[in-house]
């Protein structure tokens, strides 16, 4: 009774989802989404514990956007997936390619012939395959500049870009104030190039490029950080270690799937080395590569003796008719590479440690059999014993490690993967029996060991009684393991802890851990007994931190995933790469006033490069143009606080109709939850190929078909359905019956610039297109409804559209703001030329305020611009000029940290640095569009 009321709860709980039935022979792809059942509880009581703990990573733009929707900062879908799980899923061989919080899920590549043992996993819901993008680009035709017949001061301004502006209604709003000014678009896309005069003056608030892959990043002992530059761009890192050698060279050894300079085929180990303390690297060379593209290397490591490296792998291939092979091979380097691999028999997980002139290695074979090997090295190249079997146990087991006590005893650990238990052998007799001592702990992961002061220690990640939350934690023995004094915490509640490493340098332990992307380093003086508060070392997007010892002071690399420069880069992207993204970009945001002007200027952008156009290497296994990487960038830019999202991308491949309900697909989950935050997404409905889809037959892409969001569909010049001649736009309902699209915008010879030039433009067709137009749109509405949150926003489109009824092919039709706002009276003050808005704060009290702010409103950009500080009598007191290459575009410039940036500000005082008096004060805003004036009092 009492097992069937648990099994009835669970499966009624929201924190909980049963396992699907999978069908693995339909997953013909290594790339896959493995989904959990789960986050590490599965009770109310569980999930209220762990809620008044977390604090997610989210900025305060983020912050206010959320509690302005729903009054809710976070829930379940924020919290961080089960890292068990996932440590679990890699130890098949798996490499793990992003997690998403909000799917509770996470991309792996693996090998198909793994999924079916991955898929009896009992914390697994579903795995299903991840699609490319798929969307059609369009072709692009050349334009020349508008001679213009007609002077009116709208087609003047605008010029190239006024009918696709004109047509929602875009002009008359530019001409009341409204420019997107504070308002954060995230555009989600290849990149940018900024060559282009109309796009210099673009808006950046974040960037960061998903597809630069892998980054080494080095802090020396003085605590410099310095980029690897010759360890950049590297594919699937794994296993990163930093040794330091007895005349002080380090050597950074790693498993990748990359290619080295020179290399044809992929690169598995790599290593690269500094002789001078870390100041200078050597390019990465290949210690072991091969043709075979989905091989992979799960672990390495990696110890010294003297000036010499050994160093152990497993080798995984899993295309084995039957079982994978799992290869384990020794390699070794005097003072520099080129190696020499042993192969040394079947296994995985290998671990190893040196002792005087003995070699021990611990491994696994047959997922349940733990094995022990030595080498005995007094002549550099290891001469290899027999292996001995040291148990066998009736679970798998996973992560084996070896080491010596102060008398030379060696010890092995290695953990249960079932029950998570923690077992320990000890040998007496170098390595020819082992005894088992009895079980030290249970609900354990990534066990690590420290040799200090005659001490062992044992660090691990507990999850004892913490229901779905993990602490770091060490403990540690004075009589060779036999016994164990109690475990000590250095972190503590973390509901997402990654990898860490630890060394000690002089009487101080130091510790390097991993949590939420951020890098953090602690330390003890005391045995351990205490440690200090976490430094942070570096945040986002930061993994695998590594700790060695040089002239006893710590040394530290670890690696960034990516890096904040989207801009195209020569000779590491593709030359089309960043087009289309910068097409989209100068529809939002482009500004060359009698040229070419987007529909919100003065936008803040978050630029997320997610999307690959091509390989430059030309090679096509390393596939990353995935639906992952997009819902990464989504997550990234809704936490730093994106109120809009514009997503040209559309995903289709193997999907079919049926899936296309908002709740299928990733792609379009992601989007809806990031709906469900508050966050306006815009995305495509995709052109529809006419040879497949002769129109108007239903088509429409990925995420277009989330629920909550903005799709946008296109028109032509003539307000009619967009048909060109070899694609349309997509036209709904979806699956399940929904009208798709919400809204239509031009896709007809849109005019954007030229990406690859600086002067000249080109027109170009697609929802694409339709796509950037409505987003644009979206932020002057919020700029003119602060208050309003994305239901407001999108009731108000919908509601003033050009159509009262949706259907589906224009959704509710074209929207224009001009009507929107004449039917929503603005919130925020409007105006229609470069001027002063009222000074604050107001009176300027020298004894309370430090600083008077001049906030400015630009109809048009200045050539130059200055403020004036005057007596009422007309003395001039104080000039203040201002940096005009800061407000290069229109907008409002209000906020206190851009009126420090660009000089807005005056500390009360006159031109000799002397305080002024109490009064009344004019301050005069001059500028090549004319002067404004305004009135404040100081009060001393």
């Amino acid at each position: 009774m009492n097992l069937f009321l648990t099994l009835f709860l669970l499966i009624g709980s929201p924190y909980y989802r049963a396992p699907q039935p999978i069908e693995i022979s339909q997953i013909n792809s290594d790339l896959v989404w493995i989904y959990f059942t789960d986050k590490g509880f599965r009770r109310e009581s569980e999930y209220n514990q762990i809620i008044n703990i977390f604090t997610p990573p989210l900025s305060d733009a983020a912050i206010q956007r959320r509690l302005n929707y729903n009054g809710k900062i976070f829930d379940y879908d924020d919290l961080p997936v089960y890292q068990p799980y996932l440590e679990e899923i890699i130890q098949y061989g798996a490499k793990l390619r992003t997690t998403s919080n909000w799917l509770n899920a996470a991309s792996f590549q693996i090998s198909s012939k793994l999924l079916t043992q991955i898929a009896n996993l009992p914390f697994v819901y579903d795995i299903r395959p991840i699609v490319i993008h798929t969307q059609t680009v369009s072709e692009y035709t050349a334009i020349e500049k508008i001679q213009q017949v007609d002077t009116s001061a709208y087609r003047d301004f605008y010029n190239l870009t006024y009918e696709q502006n004109y047509m929602l209604g875009i002009p008359q709003v530019y001409y009341q104030g409204f420019t997107g000014s504070g308002i954060k678009l995230a555009i989600l896309d290849t990149g940018l190039k900024r060559k282009h005069t109309a796009l210099r003056s673009l808006r950046i608030y974040k960037e960061h490029d998903f597809l630069g892959n892998d980054n080494f990043y080095f802090r020396n002992s003085n605590g410099q950080i310095e980029p690897l530059l010759r360890l950049s761009n590297l594919s699937m890192v794994q296993s990163p270690q930093i040794i330091t050698t007895s005349n002080n060279r380090l050597f950074i050894f790693f498993s990748a799937d990359t290619f080295a300079p020179g290399q044809a085929n992929p690169c598995r180990i790599l290593v690269s080395y500094s002789t001078d303390q870390g100041q200078t690297w050597s390019q990465p060379r290949s210690i072991f590569n091969t043709s075979t593209y989905n091989m992979s290397i799960p672990k390495i490591s990696v110890a010294n003796k003297d000036s010499t490296c050994y160093l152990v792998w497993q080798d995984l291939l899993p295309q084995a008719p039957n079982q994978p092979i799992n290869t384990l091979y020794l390699g070794y380097f005097i003072n520099t590479p080129p190696s020499a691999n042993i192969n040394f028999g079947n296994g995985k997980s290998p671990h190893l440690t040196i002792k005087d002139n003995n070699l021990y290695i611990t491994y696994i074979n047959y997922d349940s059999v733990l094995y022990f090997r030595k080498a005995n090295i007094t002549n550099i190249i290891p001469s290899l014993f027999p292996a001995k079997q040291v148990w066998i146990f009736n679970e798998p087991i996973t992560n084996p490690i070896v080491t010596t006590d102060a008398t030379g005893e060696i010890e092995i650990f290695v953990q249960g993967l079932r029950t998570t238990t923690l077992y320990h052998f000890t040998s007496l007799d170098n390595g020819e029996n082992f005894q088992i001592q009895s079980d030290i702990t249970n609900q354990v992961s990534a066990v690590q060991t420290l040799n200090y002061n005659n001490r062992i220690y044992l660090f691990y990640k507990d999850y004892t009684s913490l229901n779905g939350k993990v602490r770091l934690v060490h403990s540690q023995s004075l009589d060779g393991g036999n016994t164990w004094q109690e475990k000590i915490t250095i972190v503590d509640n973390a509901l997402s802890l990654g990898n860490y490493s630890v060394i000690q340098c002089s009487d101080t332990i130091y510790l390097s851990y991993e949590m939420q992307s951020n890098i953090y380093l602690v330390k003890s003086g005391n045995f351990g007994n205490t440690w200090s508060d976490p430094i942070l070392i570096a945040s986002d997007f930061n993994y695998h931190p590594q700790l060695t010892n040089l002239n006893n002071r710590p040394c530290q690399i670890w690696i960034q995933r990516g890096d904040n420069n989207t801009d195209y880069e020569e000779g590491k992207d593709f030359l089309e790469q960043a087009d289309h993204g910068t097409h989209m970009a100068s529809i939002i945001a482009g500004y060359l006033p009698k040229t070419f002007v987007g529909v919100a200027p003065a936008v803040d952008l978050i630029i997320a490069k997610t999307e690959l156009h091509k390989a430059i290497s030309g090679y096509t296994y390393e596939t990353i143009t995935e639906e992952d990487i997009w819902i990464q960038g989504l997550e990234w830019a809704e936490r730093e606080g994106a109120q809009i999202i514009s997503s040209s991308l559309g995903y289709r491949s193997w999907y079919t109709e049926k899936d296309y309900d908002g709740k299928t697909i990733p792609v379009s989950i992601a989007a809806g939850l990031a709906a469900k935050r508050g966050v306006i997404v815009v995305s495509a409905m995709g052109n529809a190929p006419l040879n497949q889809f002769p129109w108007p037959s239903r088509y429409i892409v990925a995420p277009g078909d989330a629920d909550g969001i903005i799709t946008a569909g296109g028109i032509d010049r003539n307000k009619q359905p967009w048909i060109g001649n070899t694609a349309a736009t997509g036209i709904g309902p979806t699956y399940d019956g929904r009208v798709k699209p919400d809204l239509v915008a031009l896709a007809d010879a849109v005019t954007i610039v030229n990406a690859n030039d600086s002067t000249t433009y080109l027109a170009s067709s697609g929802t694409s297109c339709a796509t950037a137009l409505i987003a644009a749109a979206c932020a002057l509405i919020l700029e003119a409804h602060p208050k309003w949150n994305a239901d407001s926003v999108k009731q108000a489109l919908f509601s003033t559209a050009s159509l009262s009824t949706p259907n589906c092919t224009l959704g509710f039709g074209i929207p224009n703001i001009d009507s929107l706002l004449k039917i929503y009276p603005t919130q925020v003050p409007t105006f229609d030329k470069n001027q002063l808005a009222n000074p604050y704060p107001i009176p300027f009290r020298t004894t309370q305020h430090q600083k008077i702010y001049f906030p400015l409103y630009l109809i048009r950009s200045p050539r130059w611009a200055e403020l004036r500080i005057y007596t009422l009598n007309g003395e001039l007191i104080k000039k203040l000029p201002l940096d005009f290459n800061l407000i290069s575009v229109p907008g409002r410039y209000q906020d206190i940290t851009n009126l420090e940036r660009i000089g807005a500000v005056w500390d009360g005082k006159n031109e000799n640095g002397q305080l002024v008096g109490t009064g009344l004060y004019l301050v005069v805003f001059q500028s090549s569009y004319g002067k404004d004036i305004k009135k404040f009092a100081i009060v001393r």
